[in-house]
């Protein structure tokens, strides 16, 4: 798991400063770690500069030049378990990532603060082959509209134990969601969900609440011992009766 991260002159960052994650090691912490600050005040930054330095592309970090500050080269350094990943020298906005192995990389998981996906699939995907594209498509572009998820969900509605973990997980946020499964009209299929009104909605017709909550709730079903999951703006789109809870 991430255990801290420090981070200099990138963002919203300019004199070092260090951030203490929560972890198995560490006797009585909750393994839970909330950002919680004004607005402009590095949340988001902070979640962004560890996503880009842990899952980098061909092992490089772009740090922006509005990202920079001035002439000093940015610093992050992460410590995950007992490894070091940092930053080496780079020059113009492309830095090397020195110390990550593939397995680290792997066991870091990353939900966006916008994550919108599309109500339709052609093929159910397993969680491995939905990962694996994921962070694929959002290494090649960062605004990539999630057209692979609703696909994920058609193979777990086959999965039962799975499903039901899942359903239980998603009525302790929000309990209005009663279920949800695929269906299918005129040859598309698609995701929808019951309300607890007994009526099902389409994904589509409905606010970015309730897919927003099964994006997260996805992740936070297929976490393990020793992963860590970044989300960003976790309340973002919900209903304050559900942010609270």
């Amino acid at each position: 798991m991430i255990i801290s991260a420090k981070i200099a002159y990138l963002k919203a960052f300019n004199e070092e400063q260090t951030a203490d994650f929560a972890y198995d090691g560490d006797a009585g912490a909750s393994k839970l770690t909330l950002l919680v600050g004004p607005n402009n005040s590095g949340k988001s930054s902070l979640i962004n500069i560890l996503d880009g330095v842990l899952h980098p592309r061909d092992n490089a970090f772009t740090a922006s030049k509005e990202h920079r500050h001035g002439d000093n080269a940015p610093q992050v350094t992460v410590k995950f378990g007992q490894q070091e990943i940092a930053l080496a020298e780079g020059t113009g906005s492309k830095y090397k990532v020195t110390g990550l192995s593939s397995e680290v990389s792997s066991k870091v998981k990353f939900v966006p603060s916008r994550r919108p996906w599309a109500e339709t699939f052609s093929d159910p995907l397993d969680d491995q082959s939905y990962a694996s594209s994921y962070r694929h498509n959002r290494r090649a572009n960062s605004s990539w509209f999630d057209s692979l998820f609703a696909g994920a969900l058609g193979k777990l509605s086959t999965e039962l134990e799975r499903k039901e973990e899942f359903n239980r997980l998603l009525s302790r946020i929000d309990p209005d969601i009663q279920d949800w499964r695929p269906e299918n009209y005129a040859g598309q299929d698609f995701i929808e969900y019951k309300a607890k009104n007994g009526l099902w909605h389409r994904i589509g017709d409905v606010g970015d609440g309730v897919g927003s909550l099964l994006r997260i709730c996805f992740e936070l079903l297929h976490l393990r011992c020793g992963e860590t999951l970044l989300v960003d703006e976790p309340e973002l789109s919900l209903h304050p009766q559900v942010q609270r809870r």
